[in-house]
């Protein structure tokens, strides 16, 4: 719905954390997450997301530099660089 500042979601098992705010949840049973400006994105603890620059256009991104954001309890930063 539009406007809704809450939303009740099924997690599976794991340990699962909101992208936004870090915060973490059980998974294998429901959760009613409150999101007022970003909306819900839930990611699985261990899962490995990459990230670039802002750019204008997908032709200007540095392809060479990457950030990897790992999901866990205690989340770490890693810096890369991509080897051809």
């Amino acid at each position: 719905k539009e406007h809704q500042k809450t939303r009740t979601i099924y997690l599976p098992k794991g340990e699962w954390f909101d992208y936004f705010t870090n915060e973490h949840y059980q998974g294998g049973e429901w959760h009613t997450i409150e999101s007022e400006n970003f909306g819900i994105a839930m990611v699985r603890s261990g899962s490995c997301i990459p990230h670039a620059a802002l750019v204008q256009s997908p032709s200007l991104l540095a392809w060479s530099r990457i950030t990897l954001k790992v999901s866990s309890r205690s989340e770490t930063k890693i810096n890369t660089q991509l080897v051809k």
